[in-house]
């Protein structure tokens, strides 16, 4: 079990993320999601996890990363999206 200062860190720190992102403005259309995959990004890299970015268009970025499991469990996709509409 997750002790209770270890859960308050970890929702307040997915709250500064979620906060960080709303500010970005990644309206689509035109998209512009590149700023929020950049911030994405980083915050994987800080963790280990090496994040990979696509721009199929200017400006209209993805990113994809990969947590290895051990093969023992099914694997699961995570997935969604970085802009919003007006």
């Amino acid at each position: 079990m997750l002790s209770k200062e270890w859960r308050d860190g970890l929702f307040e720190q997915a709250i500064k993320y979620l906060r960080d992102l709303i500010q970005l403005r990644t309206i689509n259309p035109p998209g512009n999601e590149k700023p929020a995959v950049e911030y994405l990004a980083e915050i994987l890299a800080k963790e280990g996890i090496e994040p990979k970015i696509f721009e199929p268009a200017p400006a209209r970025a993805n990113l994809v990363a990969r947590l290895s499991g051990s093969g023992q469990k099914p694997p699961i996709l995570i997935d969604g999206h970085l802009d919003v509409v007006p």
